[in-house]
């Protein structure tokens, strides 16, 4: 994922946060591994919060309300969540939001 950086810069979020948020989020950006439905598929996470985190990855689309497990080694570890958006951009990568179980 060569181009992530520039991916994210151009995906950023407006400054402040949404007032429906649970948790601010932090940008944290570090390259992932999701299990679904017995399936490993690389990502980067764009930002994290104590609730959840906004994915992106070149797989195709998760499917919302699908269990998965997030697991960043020792930057992020590995924690249970459900996808609750999801997003296809472009023809080549797709953003997730997932909520941590």
């Amino acid at each position: 994922m060569d181009d992530t950086q520039d991916f994210i810069q151009a995906t950023q979020t407006a400054e402040g946060e949404d007032p429906r948020r649970a948790s601010p989020r932090e940008k944290k950006v570090v390259s992932v591994v999701i299990r679904a439905n017995g399936v490993a598929m690389e990502a980067v996470t764009m930002d994290v919060s104590e609730g959840g985190a906004r994915i992106f990855y070149l797989n195709e689309v998760l499917p919302v309300n699908v269990e998965v497990v997030i697991d960043g080694g020792a930057s992020l570890k590995s924690k249970s969540a459900r996808t609750v958006w999801t997003s296809r951009e472009e023809k080549t990568y797709s953003i997730s939001g997932l909520k941590f179980s």
